[in-house]
C-alpha cells in the first residue's frame, strides 16, 4: 500500500471544507439578505487561495529536502536540495542550506576515501612482488650467503609494508578523531633530541653537520603522535640533505607557543609541488629516487592539526627547505 504524507491528507481536504463553506456562503439565501456574508465569503475565498499558494511554497521546499535525505541515505552522496526562496521561513532556507553542505562533506570523504585506497593497493604491488621473486628463488636452495641476503630483502620489505599499514591505520584513527590516550604535558625539547639521536647511524652515514638549537618547550597534548611527528621530519632531513651537508633546527617557546624549524640544504622541492607536499601518497619532483610511500607528512599534518597547530613548508634554491611546526 503507496504511504501517505500528513499533509496530503490534512492540507487539501482543510482547504476543500474553507472552499465548500464560502461557496455555500455566496450561493445560499443568506447572500440574497445579508450583504454582509457576501463580502465574508469572499473575503474567505481570497484568504484560501493565498493560504493555498503560501502552503504550496512550503510544502514543495520540505518535499524536496525530504527527497534529497532519502537520496543521500540511500547511498547518492551527490544528492542536494534546493535552497527555498519566499515564502518559505529562514529556518528552512537555513537547514537545507545545512543538509547540502553536509551532504558536501560527505561526498568529499568518500571521495578522498576511494581515491587513496587504489594507491594503497599500487603501492603494495611492488614489494610483493619483490617479495615473491626472492622467495622463488629462496626455494632452490642457493648459497647460504645468499640466502641470508634474500632473507634480509624480504625482511626490509615486510616491514616497509607493515609501516604503510601502521601509518594509514594511524591516519584513519585521526580522521575520526579518536587519539588513543589523554593528553599530558610533552617536553617537546626530549622528543626531538631523541628523534635525531635515533637517527644518529644515518646522518653519520652521509657526513651530515647538525645545527641544533633546542630551547625548553613544552606541550600540551598526545605524546606517541608529537613524537611520529618530530621523527618523520628528521628522516626527511636526512634523507634528502646532499651527502656533507648540514641540517638545521630550531625550537623555543614563546607566548605560549612552541615554535620548531628544521632545514636542509638539498634540492628544493619544485613550486608545482608545494601546496600538494601534504597529499598522502604524493612524492614531490625532488625525490631523486629517495624511497618512501608518502604518508608520513599527511600524518604530521593531522596530528599538528590534532593538537590545534599548524605546520608549513618554504622551499628555494639558495635557503634550501625548511618545515616549520607551531603548537
Amino acid at each position: 500500500m503507496k504511504r501517505v504524507g500528513w499533509k496530503t491528507l490534512l492540507l487539501p481536504g482543510a482547504l476543500a471544507a474553507l472552499f465548500g463553506a464560502a461557496a455555500g456562503l455566496l450561493s445560499g439565501r443568506w447572500a440574497e439578505f445579508h450583504p454582509a456574508w457576501t463580502f465574508l465569503a469572499g473575503a474567505l475565498l481570497s484568504g484560501c487561495v493565498l493560504l493555498a499558494v503560501f502552503l504550496a511554497g512550503v510544502c514543495r521546499p520540505l518535499v524536496r529536502l525530504g527527497e534529497a535525505v532519502r537520496r543521500v541515505l540511500e547511498g547518492d552522496l551527490s544528492a542536494r536540495a534546493r535552497v527555498p526562496g519566499f515564502p518559505a521561513g529562514a529556518q528552512l532556507r537555513e537547514l537545507t542550506r545545512d543538509f547540502n553542505e553536509v551532504a558536501r562533506r560527505l561526498e568529499e570523504d568518500a571521495s578522498r576515501e576511494w581515491d587513496v585506497l587504489p594507491v594503497f593497493f599500487h603501492e603494495l604491488k611492488a614489494p610483493l612482488a619483490t617479495i615473491g621473486g626472492y622467495a622463488q628463488l629462496l626455494e632452490k636452495n642457493l648459497h647460504p650467503e645468499q640466502n641470508r641476503e634474500f632473507a634480509q630483502i624480504i625482511r626490509s620489505e615486510v616491514e616497509e609494508m607493515a609501516g604503510l599499514a601502521d601509518s594509514l591505520l594511524l591516519l584513519s584513527r585521526l580522521d575520526a578523531g579518536r587519539p588513543e590516550q589523554p593528553p599530558e604535558t610533552v617536553d617537546i625539547a626530549e622528543q626531538v633530541r631523541r628523534a635525531f639521536t635515533a637517527r644518529e647511524p644515518l646522518w653519520r652515514e652521509k657526513e651530515l653537520t647538525l645545527a641544533l638549537s633546542l630551547g625548553d618547550a613544552k606541550a600540551r597534548g598526545y605524546g606517541p603522535l608529537l613524537a611520529h611527528v618530530w621523527g618523520n621530519l628528521v628522516d626527511n632531513a636526512v634523507k634528502y640533505s646532499p651527502a656533507g651537508g648540514t641540517i638545521e633546527a630550531s625550537l623555543g617557546e614563546r607566548e605560549g607557543r612552541v615554535r620548531f624549524v628544521i632545514r636542509n640544504g638539498g634540492a628544493p622541492i619544485l613550486p608545482a609541488d608545494l601546496p600538494r607536499v601534504f597529499e598522502p601518497f604524493y612524492r614531490a619532483g625532488n625525490g631523486g629516487g629517495e624511497s618512501g610511500h608518502g604518508v608520513g607528512l599527511a600524518l604530521a599534518r593531522r596530528i599538528v592539526a590534532l593538537h590545534g597547530g599548524e605546520i608549513t613548508v618554504e622551499s628555494g634554491e639558495t635557503e634550501g627547505t625548511a618545515f616549520t611546526v607551531t603548537l
